[in-house]
């Protein structure tokens, strides 16, 4: 990573002041102009424009929820150890007001590697 792309890529995430995922989705390196996404848990995300020659970020569209997010519960990482010994981080979504006997839903995902492999 280059220090203009640091720079521009800390610009972007000093303007979420919440905890989201940002997915550059365009970046157009004459005009400067970077479309990105950003989503979190409880939101199904927004795509915004990052104009790298004023540092500004704007919005261009705001997904309508499908789902009140206030009904939503937030994503907590943790961490585990495998058999082996090796730390795992994982995320974990509790349903709101519940933590005890609760079922387990796994959503694994492949490695990175996996098209190479498939």
């Amino acid at each position: 990573m280059n220090d203009t792309f640091a720079g521009n890529w800390q610009k972007i995430n000093d303007h979420f002041t919440e905890d989201v995922e940002i997915t550059i989705t365009d970046r157009n390196e004459k005009t400067g102009l970077w479309q990105i996404h950003v989503a979190s848990d409880i939101d199904m995300g927004s795509d915004y424009r990052f104009n790298a020659k004023t540092g500004l970020v704007s919005l261009l569209l705001q997904q309508e929820a499908s789902i009140n997010p206030e009904l939503l519960s937030k994503r907590q990482s943790i961490t585990y150890q495998a058999r082996d010994g090796v730390n795992i981080q994982a995320y974990l979504t509790l349903p709101k007001g519940q933590s005890k006997n609760l079922p387990t839903i796994i959503l694994p995902h492949t490695a990175p590697w996996w098209p190479l492999v498939a």
